[in-house]
């Protein structure tokens, strides 16, 4: 598994759920991002179903037994523990979320960098 050979689990969790933090880096620029994924198990999930999944037809159907958040929050706040508003979009670089009936790219926020190293 991919975390297992690639991450570091967080000693803290959120919600309950386990916590799992690397470094992207890139090998054109040397950008360095922090990169956390947040495994939540949906029988613990306040939210058993996917809202977004709701708007192509599939918002009934559980989506699975997990889903996996991927955040990238911003830059200030890389060496800080995530906060209970991490579930919310537009809180971070970026918010994935990948579950067994899709993945859905939930934010993009702009950074203010030079867009050579972003």
């Amino acid at each position: 598994m991919f975390f297992q050979e690639f991450a570091t689990i967080e000693d803290y969790t959120l919600f309950g759920f386990p916590i799992w933090s690397t470094w992207l880096i890139s090998n054109s620029t040397g950008a360095v991002f922090a990169f956390y994924t947040i495994e939540e198990i949906t029988q613990l999930s306040l939210h058993p179903f996917c809202d977004h999944c709701k708007f192509t037809g599939w918002g009934h159907h559980y989506v699975s037994k997990r889903r996996y958040h991927l955040i990238i929050p911003i830059n200030r706040n890389w060496k800080k523990p995530l906060g209970s508003d991490s579930f919310e979009i537009g809180n971070h670089v970026l918010h994935g979320l990948i579950h067994c009936n899709g993945s859905h790219l939930l934010s993009i926020n702009g950074v203010n960098e030079d867009s050579n190293f972003i």
